[in-house]
């Protein structure tokens, strides 16, 4: 009998892929040596395999995509294990030291289709991918306060410290709310298209 098997990140379909595995914490801060660990725990009913990677974490790119140099600098780091198995209830710590520059990701995929959830409801083998960011102090995200707009329009707000940043918007709208260092994002009012009407900006 064939499957359709579809590969899941977590922001799309929650309560399925917490129903696959649950991680704490789901946001990791590295220690002094570049350190981070995280657990995760199976709450499939069958054996399941994963991987797990490093990925760049870049400013300005949404969904980023490992270029050659950013391959070769994540074999800098490491993950251990890169490879596991969770039988239903086990649970697993995983544990990364992160390259010397540069903000990452903890990747998380589900292996292969042959033991791939099935969902009752659809008929439908799932799988899944869970990406945590990895935060380089204790110190961060740092939270900001945006200053309410005055008018209609979009401001420019760039990230101009050490910190990545949080923002906290009380109105309107950001087009994202995490700033690494470097990273910029558009601030506006809640009846402006992002990117069409432009304002002067914030620097943090």
């Amino acid at each position: 009998m064939l499957r359709r098997v579809y590969q899941v990140a977590f922001a799309l379909f929650p309560i399925f892929a917490e129903a696959a595995l649950s991680v704490s914490p789901p946001q990791l801060h590295a220690n002094h040596q570049g350190v981070a660990q995280t657990d995760v725990r199976s709450g499939a009913s069958v054996t399941t395999r994963w991987s797990a990677r490093l990925a760049p974490w870049h400013p300005d790119e949404a969904h980023a995509v490992i270029r050659s140099d950013d391959a070769l600098r994540s074999r800098e780091g490491l993950v251990s294990p890169r490879f596991f198995s969770l039988r239903p209830g086990d649970h697993q710590t995983l544990r990364v030291r992160l390259p010397a520059d540069g903000y990452w990701r903890l990747v998380v995929e589900q292996l292969s289709a042959e033991d791939s959830l099935l969902d009752a409801a659809s008929g439908l083998g799932l799988m899944f991918r869970f990406s945590m960011p990895i935060f380089r102090s204790r110190l961060e995200p740092r939270h900001h306060q945006l200053t309410p707009l005055l008018k209609l329009g979009c401001e420019l707000i760039e990230n101009h410290n050490d910190l990545a940043v949080r923002l906290d918007a009380v109105t309107g709208s950001v087009s994202k709310t995490t700033l690494l260092p470097g990273d910029r994002a558009w601030y506006c009012s809640d009846d402006v298209l992002l990117k069409k009407t432009l304002g002067t900006g914030q620097a943090l």
